[in-house]
């Protein structure tokens, strides 16, 4: 049985995303600057000109997700819309875990109606751009460098830093920017080290 926590945030899971949802449907967007790239790169993928897409700075994983959405929704406004919904929905997931595992129960519901009432990330989740999706993967990522920390099994500490290794890399996929979190990854895992060795 789910506890009242979940059920509550499941409820309030479902709604953010049915609101995003919404107002996807119900607006519409003009692609102007790193939108219009990224569905033109997603167009590429889906049309099978595979090696236009490696580019130094439009990162390939975010245009890959929207051209696999396409294939359901035959839009590209809304697909590409759809792929940041989504992320920033799947965001509250580990934030959630977090938070229950820090905060009181009705501090950690506060926490999660605080994020979607938030409208700057509404408008990163509604917006055709890769923010939401790298945004998604970092704190994902972080999230399993955390739980990395507290468990006392060898095999589960090194399957979750390896998993947070992953969505590290991932994040480099998405935005160019990911390359950077491999320097604060090392820094926390060394600083980590050097407590168990103290």
């Amino acid at each position: 049985m789910f506890s009242r926590i979940n059920q509550i945030f499941i409820l309030l899971f479902s709604f953010y995303f049915l609101f995003q949802l919404y107002f996807i449907l119900n607006t519409k967007l003009t692609f102007f600057s790193d939108d219009a790239i990224y569905a033109t790169l997603a167009r590429l993928f889906y049309h099978g000109n595979y090696s236009y897409i490696i580019h130094p700075f439009w990162m390939p994983l975010y245009p890959i997700f929207s051209a696999i959405t396409y294939n359901f929704i035959k839009n590209w406004e809304l697909s590409l819309r759809l792929v940041s919904a989504i992320s920033t929905t799947l965001m509250l997931i580990p934030l959630f875990w977090i938070s229950k595992k820090t905060l009181s129960p009705i501090l950690t519901i506060i926490f999660i109606i605080s994020l979607i009432s938030n409208f700057l990330l509404f408008k990163v989740g509604t917006f055709p751009q890769s923010d939401a999706l790298a945004t998604l993967l970092l704190i994902t990522s972080f999230s399993y460098l955390y739980m990395s920390f507290f468990t006392n099994s060898g095999f589960k500490k090194n399957l979750f830093i390896l998993t947070s290794a992953f969505f590290c890399g991932l994040n480099f996929l998405t935005r160019p920017e990911g390359t950077l979190y491999f320097a604060i990854f090392l820094s926390l895992h060394l600083l980590y080290r050097i407590q168990l060795c103290n």
